[in-house]
């Protein structure tokens, strides 16, 4: 199938647990054995392989696995390459340990989140330095590999020097109800205490719906 999808040109190469798969060598595919979450394989591998267009995981599937094939496979992934995970409803699968804070799925949104920090806000991953853009599709999470991109700081830009100093207006038309709700969350999140934000938030939250039913329906 990958033959015939990716052309008889095609350096293709296999990675399993399982040494039966070297029978595959006989048809012209590269088959190394080993397992994904072993390190030391992956800095073997790195001697053998490098500079792919894409990586496509279809292992095990367990949290660890996935994670371990992102964090060493994007090492071997040239620029402008992928690195595709398949199978990802397994991070909501109970037999894979799931859902829980640490499956792929949370893994995998926490290098999106790190795309969307700006400035000196923290990173999460090492990821941040090497992935610019993180797709997610059914069952399949796509790294794409653009190290360029993934360093480059972001920056403000001017107008050509001109300025317009104008009111904040995010809040404008806004009821008091919900800017002390806003002020609440900012001020419990400032302190890292996001799960007391996250109760007042429960508390007032029937009091936003009953308030939101009550305001008069405007058509735009």
């Amino acid at each position: 199938m990958w033959r015939e999808f990716l052309g008889p040109k095609a350096r293709i190469i296999g990675i399993d647990l399982n040494p039966n798969a070297v029978k595959w060598r006989d048809h012209g595919f590269e088959i190394y054995i080993g397992i994904q979450s072993d390190s030391d394989f992956w800095e073997y591998l790195k001697t053998v392989v490098q500079d792919v267009d894409v990586i496509l995981d279809d292992g095990g599937h367990t949290n660890e696995q996935q994670m371990c094939s992102v964090i060493f496979g994007t090492t071997l992934v040239k620029e402008g390459g992928l690195l595709v995970v398949e199978d990802t409803h397994a991070s909501f699968w109970p037999n894979f340990g799931n859902p829980s804070k640490s499956s792929f799925s949370n893994f995998a949104h926490g290098v999106s989140d790190d795309l969307t920090k700006f400035g000196r806000e923290e990173k999460v991953t090492r990821l941040s330095a090497v992935v610019s853009q993180v797709r997610f599709f059914p069952s399949i999470t796509a790294f794409v590999i653009d190290r360029k991109v993934a360093t480059e700081e972001a920056r403000a830009i001017s107008n050509l020097g001109m300025v317009d100093i104008a009111p904040d207006m995010r809040f404008h038309g806004s009821n008091r109800l919900f800017k002390f709700l806003i002020e609440v969350d900012r001020a419990l999140s400032n302190g890292r205490n996001i799960g007391e934000s996250r109760k007042w938030l429960r508390i007032f939250n029937p009091l936003i719906s009953l308030r939101a039913f009550a305001m008069p329906r405007k058509n735009y």
